[in-house]
């Protein structure tokens, strides 16, 4: 049975619901558009992966952040390719750690410069490892700085990113480390105003993983201001 828009915007949640899965992948780009957030909700898990590419890209932010977590995981990696940047800042922080992490790669650089600092702080070591080269490049210091150690760690060995990169995403951090004094040598531990040498041995392992000898981390440590 074919629906006109104003018959799917008229529908209860209930009756969303009980749509089938070829009902849903028929819905239309203005259909979806005339959604109500509680009707967009009410879509079931295992129907969502049929809406057609057009149809979620005709979603809001609004509607898109009425998703549950489970529905956002569901997302097929073409979906999510197709999220604009003004889409992505309806996600929810529990949304974003739902998505998987090879769909999370499929997101344009673009939307994922859109993320704003809780969204950025939500993502996971796993995910953030997960991101292509150009994904991490692409953040902005802002960005970076709203990560926890683990996940700049997890970016700077990303397969591809390079040891200027590396650097780049280290140094973006320092807002956020309280580091001992430049002339401790490499792997003497040294207590810190923010709870000891944990951060300082991140920085230094990321960038030895990297290929970094100890001479070279040694610069790059010592850029870092006190």
């Amino acid at each position: 049975v074919a629906f006109s828009s104003t018959q799917v915007q008229a529908m209860g949640t209930d009756d969303v619901a009980a749509l089938t899965t070829a009902q849903v992948a028929a819905l239309s780009s203005t259909q979806v558009t005339g959604l109500t957030t509680e009707q967009v909700a009410a879509i079931e898990t295992g129907d969502i992966a049929a809406l057609n590419v057009a149809a979620v890209r005709a979603l809001s932010s609004l509607q898109i952040g009425a998703l549950s977590s489970d529905a956002v995981a569901a997302l097929t990696t073409g979906q999510v390719a197709s999220l604009s940047s003004t889409q992505v800042t309806g996600l929810t922080t529990e949304q974003i750690v739902a998505l998987e992490t090879t769909d999370l790669r499929v997101l344009s650089t673009a939307a994922l410069r859109n993320f704003n600092t809780e969204q950025v702080e939500a993502l996971t070591s796993d995910q953030t490892a997960a991101l292509t080269t150009a994904q991490v490049v692409a953040f902005s210091s802002t960005q970076v700085q709203a990560m926890g150690t683990d996940d700049v760690a997890a970016l700077c060995l990303v397969p591809g990113v390079g040891k200027k990169t590396a650097a780049r995403l280290l140094i973006e951090l320092k807002s956020r480390l309280a580091l001992p004094d430049h002339d401790v040598p490499a792997g003497v531990a040294s207590p810190s105003a923010a709870g000891g040498p944990t951060v300082r041995s991140d920085v230094r392992d990321a960038l030895s993983a990297l290929g970094y000898g100890s001479d070279e981390i040694g610069r790059a440590l010592a850029e870092l201001p006190d």
